[in-house]
């Protein structure tokens, strides 16, 4: 008879003064330590070296830290920024990663994982400290595997602060599958909002309040540490799962079965106990655990007119203390749900070129998916009227067959709303139609007055300073000297690598309402995807060597600061609308900058600061209040990023055919509504201009001129 039995012989109180004696003394120990600093420490403090091998613990020597799902990482400053709590006073150096997924993909899969063996220890506790910027998801899973293969989820956290080190516990005491195993690996993956908190979107969400998430946002990691105690002998009770289950409010839910176990403690000794992480929506005296023996079950009764979600924790205990839970979301539904519909992703189509169709899935908890109501609105109805975008499909699939009208070009954004009749749920997305194939990104800003983020459907995105802050007024991008967010739009085919064959040119105009204070700041770059710092062709506004009053426009290849630029020469006015064009070469990572060119063949200024040569797959616009004082107040409109200098041009192009009764000269219809009208002359050398008195006859979105037999050279031309 083991000594536990005899015991259970033994008057209760003399029972727990003897059995006090038989728990074992924790020693809990660190199994690996990782704190990234650089061994030896990098005297400058550069913070760009460092080290992935654990500085300590029992099996530092076999423990490891890798990257998964693609995410890429540097070192960087441990110590900025309300510092780690690394005790390192020379070169504190953290991990800091990003490249994460694209918003409303690949949930939980991208991060960072630990590998270290639990051999001889249990209950297993993993501390680390986490910075995030702004635009870096807020949720995080913990995610363990026994086998370091297969990983299920562990506890997840809400890390809404920001740009600042917040030391992170997770316990794993309970979590007994983890003691004891050699080959123990643990993940830190970004996870979205819904699977996260049981409600929400099935996206990302980014740390910075309001703001937009980004897969360029960083997660920055120090002091990661696995923690055990030696293992006692004793094993730990075990508890089958509980998969999530979802009632009606004020309803008393079903008993929901589970099992219970331990090798040294008979099931009926076992101690249950159910929690709740919502005492207002389920006190824990509403959970009412059941059963005997092996077979128990739970059950929940939610306050009164209450919905929402809250999980529920039941841990099972032996007679010494071990513990082990599970837990599962219990979502309490109201008693009518707005139906759902599923995330679309941002489009892109040629001009008069139709949409292939869009996929959809669509659903509600009281009604059936064929009783549903799909409608559709267009924020910009000259480039794609409302009907112009058809619904099809039935039931639960369904989906959007989209028309731009003829010869238009810009953006739209479409909303999708399903109604169950009295409850709708709706969804955004962007559709950029652009002028040429050789066309990568095209934007007039053509959206409602606010922040450019929400209003383009995230065409545009946050990718550092404070989301939100950059708005669209009056059909014009305002950039300030008062705010600090950044923002960029994807490239349409990227990234683009340098051995891809491209050029990159970017043009728009330019009106500087005040101007940079001295020496002047950069505000427009193409952006270098997952590379902090990893700015292209930086166009810079400046006052050095200005006449007062003025300013001019610079570039550089990488550098930062306006010293390093070169500048065009020539003095820019204030409340002046300029064209602006960017060549960047991506093969050698030289940048060339243009103000209102004709033609490529124009003078421009080239940098000379040292290229780095990069893929890139964006272009950015920046804002400043901190460096180099402030860098005036900017408008920005019609922009166009091509493959050419001829792609990028502003204006509308013509098309001439021959035809049965001469020379067919069309042209966008949008053109003569603006007031342009046809001119053609004979000699571009000295040219006459002279107005085609021809009346345009209309055909849908475009208008076409016919010339009978002209004779010699001709040349025409769009004037207004």
């Amino acid at each position: 008879m083991k000594a536990i039995d005899v015991l259970r012989c033994v008057k209760g109180l003399v029972l727990a003064i003897v059995a006090l004696a038989f728990v074992p003394t924790a020693r809990a120990e660190v199994l690996a330590l990782w704190d990234f600093n650089t061994n030896p420490p990098d005297t400058t403090n550069s913070f760009t070296t460092g080290s992935t091998i654990p500085i300590s613990g029992v099996y530092a020597g076999s423990a490891s830290a890798t990257l998964i799902g693609g995410v890429t990482a540097t070192f960087a400053s441990g110590n900025a920024n309300n510092g780690s709590t690394d005790p390192t006073q020379i070169d504190d150096t953290a991990w800091n990663t990003t490249a994460y997924a694209a918003q409303g993909t690949n949930n939980k899969t991208r991060g960072v994982q630990f590998t270290v063996s639990t051999l001889g220890y249990e209950r297993i506790v993993v501390t680390w400290d986490q910075r995030n910027s702004s635009t870096a998801s807020r949720h995080v899973r913990l995610q363990y595997s026994t086998n370091g293969i297969d990983f299920i989820d562990g506890p997840a956290f809400d890390t809404a602060a920001q740009d600042n080190f917040y030391s992170r516990v997770a316990d794993l005491t309970s979590f007994s599958a983890v003691n004891n195993k050699p080959n123990f690996a643990l993940r830190i993956v970004a996870e979205f909002e819904d699977t996260a908190t049981g409600s929400g979107n099935a996206q990302y969400v980014a740390t910075g309040a309001g703001g937009s998430y980004s897969p360029n946002g960083t997660w920055r990691f120090d002091m990661v540490t696995v923690n055990g105690e030696v293992f006692s002998g004793n094993e730990f009770p075990t508890i089958s799962s509980i998969t999530n289950r979802t009632i009606q409010m004020d309803t008393l839910s079903p008993q929901w079965p589970f099992t219970i176990g331990d090798l040294e403690t008979t099931a009926e000794n076992l101690n249950v106990l159910g929690t709740s992480s919502d005492l207002v929506l389920l006190p824990n005296e509403n959970i009412f655990v059941a059963g005997t023996g092996s077979n128990r079950t739970v059950q929940v009764l939610p306050t009164g007119g209450l919905s929402g979600n809250v999980t529920v924790t039941v841990t099972v205990t032996d007679e010494i203390g071990n513990a082990t839970s599970t837990s599962f979301v219990v979502t309490v539904l109201p008693n009518n749900t707005p139906p759902t519909i599923s995330s679309f992703t941002n489009y892109h189509s040629l001009v008069s070129t139709p949409l292939a169709p869009i996929p959809f899935t669509i659903g509600d908890t009281e009604s059936p998916p064929g009783s549903l109501t799909v409608t559709v609105t267009s924020s910009n109805p000259t480039l794609i009227p409302d009907a112009s975008v058809v619904p099809g499909g039935s039931d639960a699939n369904r989906t959007l067959t989209i028309t731009p009208a003829p010869q238009q070009t810009g953006n739209a954004v479409i909303t999708v709303t399903v109604s169950d009749g009295e409850l709708s749920t709706n969804r955004q997305f962007a559709v950029m139609v652009v002028p040429s194939a050789d066309v990568v990104l095209f934007e007039p800003f053509e959206y409602p007055d606010g922040s450019v983020n929400t209003n383009s459907a995230f065409r545009w995105s946050n990718h550092s300073g404070i989301a939100g802050q950059t708005q669209v007024t009056a059909g014009e991008l305002r950039l300030s000297n008062t705010q600090t967010e950044d923002i960029s739009s994807v490239l349409i085919g990227a990234p683009y690598a340098p051995d891809s064959g491209k050029t990159l040119y970017s043009a728009f105009t330019l009106n500087f309402q005040t101007l940079p204070a001295f020496p002047g700041e950069y505000f427009a770059h193409f952006l270098t995807p997952g590379v902090s710092g990893a700015f292209r062709a930086r166009v810079f506004a400046t006052t050095l060597d200005t006449a007062l009053g003025s300013y001019r426009l610079a570039i550089a290849n990488t550098a930062g600061s306006v010293s390093n630029a070169v500048a065009f020469p020539l003095d820019l006015s204030l409340d002046t609308e300029y064209l602006v064009v960017v060549r960047y070469d991506i093969a050698s990572g030289a940048s060339t900058l243009w103000v209102n060119p004709r033609s490529e063949g124009d003078p421009g200024a080239t940098a000379t600061d040292n290229p780095t040569v990069s893929s890139i797959n964006a272009w950015a616009f920046r804002q400043s209040s901190t460096q180099n004082g402030h860098m005036g107040t900017p408008r920005i409109d019609d922009l166009t990023v091509g493959f050419s200098f001829a792609d990028v041009l502003p204006g509308y192009r013509l098309s001439i055919a021959r035809g049965a009764s001469g020379l067919e000269i069309s042209w966008p219809a949008a053109a003569t509504d603006e007031g342009y009208f046809l001119e053609s002359t004979s000699d571009l050398n000295a040219p006459s201009w002279t107005t085609v008195t021809a009346v345009p006859v209309r055909n849908g979105g475009t208008d076409t001129v016919t010339v009978n037999s002209p004779t010699g050279r001709r040349f025409y031309r769009l004037v207004k």
